[in-house]
């Protein structure tokens, strides 16, 4: 719709949609909807936001072990059909990152029947994790390093030497 699209239409339309929502963030289907229409960017910043930090809250409650490789596919291609990290609140980019990093990272393996895995990460979340970071229209590079001095977790996790590769495999693809 959007590029032979005339402003002023999605500037009307985008006013009805506001108006429908209300003052609440919008849901999954309705902000994918906006954003593909392209009136995403018409939306107000107190719903952009409560629609994220909603998303965050479930993407916390999924977690980003390795274990949980079987809802990390749809949480995260949700994710992209949100637009990635485009439209994330700048407040919330350090805490999305972190996440990102972290389920991409994975953690040390070389135990059980994966004793031959030097790293146990989701084979699902680890992929589209780095997708994410990768195809970022921001720059995130500097973020991830501070992350990786501030974050308890990042920093527990590169102790070991093959989640720190990872770590630094991130780093680069990101530059």
């Amino acid at each position: 719709m959007q590029p032979h699209t005339h402003t002023q239409v999605l500037i009307d339309v985008s006013k009805d949609l506001v108006e429908q929502i209300g003052k609440k963030a919008p849901e999954l289907r309705v902000a994918r909807v906006a954003l593909a229409a392209g009136l995403f960017p018409y939306l107000r910043k107190a719903q952009v936001k409560e629609l994220f930090s909603a998303y965050f809250e479930k993407m916390k409650q999924v977690g980003f072990h390795w274990k949980k490789n079987g809802e990390h596919g749809e949480l995260l291609r949700n994710l992209q059909e949100l637009g990635a990290l485009e439209h994330v609140p700048e407040e919330l980019i350090p805490d999305y990152l972190e996440w990102l990093v972290l389920c991409y990272v994975g953690e040390p393996g070389g135990y059980g029947a994966g004793y031959n895995r030097k790293v146990f990460c989701s084979n699902v979340g680890a992929p589209l994790s780095m997708e994410i970071l990768k195809t970022a229209n921001r720059p995130v590079a500097k973020i991830i390093e501070a992350l990786g001095k501030k974050s308890a977790r990042i920093k527990a996790a590169v102790t070991d030497e093959n989640v720190a590769r990872r770590y630094e495999a991130v780093i680069d693809a990101v530059q």
